[in-house]
Protein backbone atom coordinates (compact mmCIF):
# COMPACT_ATOMS: atom_id res chain seq x y z
CA UNK A 1 0.00 0.00 0.00
CA UNK A 2 1.46 3.33 -1.14
CA UNK A 3 2.27 5.29 2.56
CA UNK A 4 1.32 8.90 2.35
CA UNK A 5 1.72 11.90 4.43
CA UNK A 6 -1.09 14.92 4.38
CA UNK A 7 0.18 18.83 5.13
CA UNK A 8 -1.55 22.18 5.58
CA UNK A 9 -0.78 24.14 2.14
CA UNK A 10 -1.13 27.90 2.07
CA UNK A 11 -0.92 29.90 -1.01
CA UNK A 12 1.60 32.84 -0.36
CA UNK A 13 1.92 35.13 -3.05
CA UNK A 14 3.09 37.60 -1.34
CA UNK A 15 5.57 35.06 0.59
CA UNK A 16 7.86 37.62 2.61
CA UNK A 17 4.95 38.83 4.71
CA UNK A 18 3.29 35.29 4.71
CA UNK A 19 6.58 34.62 5.97
CA UNK A 20 6.75 37.26 8.72
CA UNK A 21 3.52 36.51 9.86
CA UNK A 22 4.44 32.73 10.40
CA UNK A 23 7.92 33.59 12.12
CA UNK A 24 6.10 36.11 14.41
CA UNK A 25 3.25 33.46 15.19
CA UNK A 26 5.98 30.73 16.44
CA UNK A 27 6.69 28.63 13.34
CA UNK A 28 9.84 27.80 12.72
CA UNK A 29 11.10 27.64 9.31
CA UNK A 30 12.78 24.59 8.43
CA UNK A 31 13.26 24.64 4.69
CA UNK A 32 12.56 27.24 1.78
CA UNK A 33 13.52 27.14 -1.45
CA UNK A 34 12.29 29.07 -4.86
CA UNK A 35 8.73 27.36 -4.36
CA UNK A 36 8.02 26.31 -1.21
CA UNK A 37 8.66 26.95 2.38
CA UNK A 38 7.95 24.85 5.32
CA UNK A 39 6.97 26.34 8.61
CA UNK A 40 6.40 23.94 11.38
CA UNK A 41 5.53 24.09 15.30
CA UNK A 42 5.28 20.65 17.25
CA UNK A 43 1.72 19.81 16.09
CA UNK A 44 1.99 20.66 12.40
CA UNK A 45 4.18 21.68 9.45
CA UNK A 46 2.51 24.50 7.22
CA UNK A 47 4.07 24.01 3.21
CA UNK A 48 3.45 28.25 2.07
CA UNK A 49 3.28 27.76 -1.69
CA UNK A 50 4.95 30.90 -3.60
CA UNK A 51 3.10 30.10 -7.07
CA UNK A 52 0.47 32.68 -7.65
CA UNK A 53 -1.37 29.64 -8.72
CA UNK A 54 -1.55 27.95 -5.56
CA UNK A 55 -4.85 28.11 -3.23
CA UNK A 56 -5.36 26.94 0.33
CA UNK A 57 -5.97 23.32 0.49
CA UNK A 58 -3.91 20.16 1.50
CA UNK A 59 -0.51 18.51 -0.15
CA UNK A 60 -0.47 15.08 0.13
CA UNK A 61 3.47 12.95 0.11
CA UNK A 62 3.27 9.90 -1.33
CA UNK A 63 5.95 7.20 -1.21
CA UNK A 64 4.78 6.01 -4.74
CA UNK A 65 2.54 8.39 -6.32
CA UNK A 66 1.53 6.13 -9.51
CA UNK A 67 -0.85 3.36 -7.44
CA UNK A 68 -2.01 6.71 -5.81
CA UNK A 69 -3.33 8.14 -9.18
CA UNK A 70 -4.45 5.37 -10.50
CA UNK A 71 -6.78 4.34 -7.05
CA UNK A 72 -8.54 7.91 -7.61
CA UNK A 73 -11.35 8.56 -9.61
CA UNK A 74 -11.52 12.09 -9.56
CA UNK A 75 -11.08 14.49 -12.09
CA UNK A 76 -6.98 15.12 -11.56
CA UNK A 77 -4.85 18.29 -13.37
CA UNK A 78 -1.00 18.77 -13.44
CA UNK A 79 -0.30 21.81 -12.03
CA UNK A 80 2.98 23.41 -10.11
CA UNK A 81 4.88 20.00 -11.18
CA UNK A 82 2.20 17.96 -9.06
CA UNK A 83 -1.28 16.66 -9.70
CA UNK A 84 -4.06 18.20 -8.65
CA UNK A 85 -7.56 17.18 -7.00
CA UNK A 86 -10.34 18.80 -5.52
CA UNK A 87 -13.16 17.83 -2.68
CA UNK A 88 -16.75 17.78 -3.28
CA UNK A 89 -16.63 21.10 -1.35
CA UNK A 90 -13.35 22.72 -3.77
CA UNK A 91 -10.74 22.52 -1.46
CA UNK A 92 -7.84 21.57 -3.44
CA UNK A 93 -5.36 18.68 -2.68
CA UNK A 94 -1.68 18.72 -4.18
CA UNK A 95 -0.09 15.09 -4.54
CA UNK A 96 3.48 14.92 -4.74
CA UNK A 97 5.87 12.69 -4.67
CA UNK A 98 7.61 12.29 -1.33
CA UNK A 99 11.28 11.50 -2.74
CA UNK A 100 10.53 15.18 -4.40
CA UNK A 101 10.98 16.66 -0.42
CA UNK A 102 13.29 14.50 1.80
CA UNK A 103 13.51 17.52 4.25
CA UNK A 104 9.81 17.01 5.32
CA UNK A 105 11.27 14.04 7.33
CA UNK A 106 13.00 15.84 9.36
CA UNK A 107 11.87 16.39 13.41
CA UNK A 108 9.93 19.25 14.09
CA UNK A 109 10.44 21.50 16.59
CA UNK A 110 9.44 21.08 20.43
CA UNK A 111 7.45 24.34 20.74
CA UNK A 112 3.37 25.22 19.78
CA UNK A 113 3.04 28.58 17.94
CA UNK A 114 1.65 31.24 19.96
CA UNK A 115 -2.17 30.50 18.57
CA UNK A 116 -2.34 27.26 20.87
CA UNK A 117 -3.63 23.89 20.29
CA UNK A 118 -4.62 23.01 17.11
CA UNK A 119 -7.87 20.66 17.05
CA UNK A 120 -7.10 20.42 12.88
CA UNK A 121 -8.29 21.49 9.73
CA UNK A 122 -11.98 22.78 9.27
CA UNK A 123 -14.44 22.29 6.14
CA UNK A 124 -17.78 23.64 5.68
CA UNK A 125 -19.36 20.77 4.02
CA UNK A 126 -22.93 20.28 1.88
CA UNK A 127 -22.62 17.02 1.56
CA UNK A 128 -20.77 14.38 4.40
CA UNK A 129 -20.53 11.19 2.93
CA UNK A 130 -19.33 12.17 -0.34
CA UNK A 131 -16.56 14.11 1.68
CA UNK A 132 -15.95 11.42 3.67
CA UNK A 133 -15.69 9.16 0.92
CA UNK A 134 -13.21 11.86 -0.83
CA UNK A 135 -10.67 11.65 1.80
CA UNK A 136 -10.87 8.19 2.31
CA UNK A 137 -8.63 7.81 -0.43
CA UNK A 138 -5.96 10.06 1.30
CA UNK A 139 -6.13 7.42 4.55
CA UNK A 140 -8.69 9.16 6.62
CA UNK A 141 -11.61 7.63 8.29
CA UNK A 142 -14.62 9.31 10.58
CA UNK A 143 -13.94 9.03 14.06
CA UNK A 144 -17.57 8.33 14.98
CA UNK A 145 -20.96 7.52 13.18
CA UNK A 146 -22.60 9.84 10.69
CA UNK A 147 -26.36 10.21 11.15
CA UNK A 148 -28.81 12.65 9.79
CA UNK A 149 -28.51 14.76 12.98
CA UNK A 150 -24.61 15.02 12.83
CA UNK A 151 -23.75 18.62 12.47
CA UNK A 152 -20.17 18.20 12.16
CA UNK A 153 -17.54 14.63 11.47
CA UNK A 154 -14.24 14.74 12.23
CA UNK A 155 -12.05 12.57 9.94
CA UNK A 156 -8.28 11.05 11.52
CA UNK A 157 -5.62 9.54 9.90
CA UNK A 158 -1.77 8.87 10.85
CA UNK A 159 0.78 11.31 9.86
CA UNK A 160 -2.18 13.83 8.52
CA UNK A 161 -3.84 16.97 10.81
CA UNK A 162 -7.34 16.21 11.56
CA UNK A 163 -10.03 17.50 9.39
CA UNK A 164 -13.66 18.31 10.75
CA UNK A 165 -16.40 18.34 8.52
CA UNK A 166 -19.08 21.45 9.76
CA UNK A 167 -22.60 21.42 8.10
CA UNK A 168 -23.46 25.49 6.60
CA UNK A 169 -25.12 27.64 9.02
CA UNK A 170 -23.52 25.95 12.41
CA UNK A 171 -20.55 27.83 12.80
CA UNK A 172 -21.63 31.42 13.19
CA UNK A 173 -18.72 33.52 11.73
CA UNK A 174 -16.12 33.84 8.83
CA UNK A 175 -15.66 30.64 7.55
CA UNK A 176 -13.15 30.25 4.73
CA UNK A 177 -12.17 26.22 3.35
CA UNK A 178 -9.90 25.16 4.95
CA UNK A 179 -9.25 27.43 7.95
CA UNK A 180 -7.18 25.86 11.08
CA UNK A 181 -8.96 25.59 14.96
CA UNK A 182 -7.44 26.48 17.61
CA UNK A 183 -9.05 25.02 21.16
CA UNK A 184 -7.41 26.60 25.08
CA UNK A 185 -10.12 26.72 27.37
CA UNK A 186 -11.49 29.68 28.49
CA UNK A 187 -8.97 30.86 30.47
CA UNK A 188 -6.14 29.66 28.51
CA UNK A 189 -7.58 31.37 25.61
CA UNK A 190 -8.04 34.54 27.29
CA UNK A 191 -3.86 35.01 27.88
CA UNK A 192 -3.77 33.73 24.04
CA UNK A 193 -6.13 37.06 22.77
CA UNK A 194 -4.21 38.90 25.39
CA UNK A 195 -0.57 38.44 23.95
CA UNK A 196 -1.45 38.26 20.31
CA UNK A 197 -3.16 41.91 20.73
CA UNK A 198 -0.13 42.86 22.68
CA UNK A 199 1.64 41.84 19.93
CA UNK A 200 0.07 43.77 17.40
CA UNK A 201 -1.21 40.95 15.47
CA UNK A 202 -4.27 42.17 13.55
CA UNK A 203 -7.86 39.73 14.24
CA UNK A 204 -9.95 39.32 11.26
CA UNK A 205 -13.03 38.61 13.45
CA UNK A 206 -13.29 39.49 17.37
CA UNK A 207 -16.85 36.70 17.99
CA UNK A 208 -18.62 38.10 21.57
CA UNK A 209 -21.71 35.88 20.35
CA UNK A 210 -20.87 33.47 22.43
CA UNK A 211 -20.12 35.44 25.77
CA UNK A 212 -23.23 36.92 27.87
CA UNK A 213 -21.19 39.85 28.61
CA UNK A 214 -20.54 40.77 25.16
CA UNK A 215 -16.53 40.12 25.83
CA UNK A 216 -14.39 39.01 22.89
CA UNK A 217 -13.61 35.65 24.20
CA UNK A 218 -12.60 33.79 20.54
CA UNK A 219 -10.92 35.51 17.49
CA UNK A 220 -10.20 34.59 13.90
CA UNK A 221 -7.06 35.73 12.78
CA UNK A 222 -6.01 35.56 9.17
CA UNK A 223 -2.31 35.35 7.59
CA UNK A 224 -1.22 38.01 4.95
CA UNK A 225 -3.34 35.50 1.88
CA UNK A 226 -6.39 35.01 3.97
CA UNK A 227 -6.05 31.27 5.79
CA UNK A 228 -7.80 31.54 8.50
CA UNK A 229 -7.03 29.84 11.79
CA UNK A 230 -10.04 30.01 15.06
CA UNK A 231 -8.80 30.65 17.59
CA UNK A 232 -11.67 29.38 20.45
CA UNK A 233 -12.16 28.76 23.89
CA UNK A 234 -14.47 25.56 24.33
CA UNK A 235 -11.56 22.87 24.24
Amino acid sequence: MTKTKVYIHAAAPRHHDSHDFYKKMGFVNRFSNESITVFSDSQMDIIIRHHASARHGFTVYADDLDPLLASIPFAKFELDGGVLIADPNGVKCWLYNANDHPELLADKPENKNRMGTCYGAGIESVHFDASIAFYAYLGYKPTSVVTDQSQYITLSREDGIDITLYKPGICPHAFYNPSLTYFNGKEGNKRVIEDLRKSGITFREEITLFNEEGLVDNIIVSDPAAFHSFIFNDG
